[in-house]
């Protein structure tokens, strides 16, 4: 009986644990990661030129003002097509040097209904879709003004 209790309790933790890593869809990641944002598409806001590190909270600044994207109208899309809610996406950030300042470069994910989990090393490493149209976004963020800018939605194939 206590090797059914023991087995139960530790299957409802993991249970619990598990669906709180599923929750948590935001990361910073590492400078070594500019790099490769650097040659995605052409990143929104310019050229990136450098790098710097985001105190978590820039990061809950531009969490908290997700709303605003919905807003936006994405570059080289209709105005009619919008992303409805940006908070179910993976959302990547990086801190990249555009112009002179220090923004917040933003790269969004979306996990498809199929699919539990994004990429095994979205949390490490920038993750870029070529195509994919309304699943992948990005988008900069301005700390000093808490706006955002340059909405881009990937093409589709």
């Amino acid at each position: 009986m206590r090797i059914i209790k023991c087995i139960a309790i530790f299957v409802l933790a993991w249970t619990i644990s598990a669906q709180g890593q599923r929750e948590e869809r935001v990361t910073l990641l590492p400078p070594s990661e500019v790099k490769t944002a650097r040659h995605s598409y052409p990143p929104p806001g310019g050229a990136i030129t450098g790098s710097w590190q985001p105190a978590p909270a820039d990061i809950a600044s531009a969490e908290t003002k997700l709303a605003q994207i919905c807003q936006m109208t994405p570059l080289g899309w209709p105005a009619t097509i919008h992303i409805e809610h940006p908070e179910q996406y993976y959302r990547q950030y990086l801190g990249v040097i555009q112009k002179g300042k220090k923004v917040l470069y933003i790269n969004a994910i979306r996990v498809w209904e199929t699919e539990e989990t994004p990429p095994r090393n979205w949390r490490t490493h920038f993750y870029w879709v070529v195509d994919g149209g309304l699943g992948y976004w990005q988008v900069i963020y301005d700390p000093a003004t808490q706006q955002f800018s340059g909405l881009q939605i990937n093409p589709r194939a």
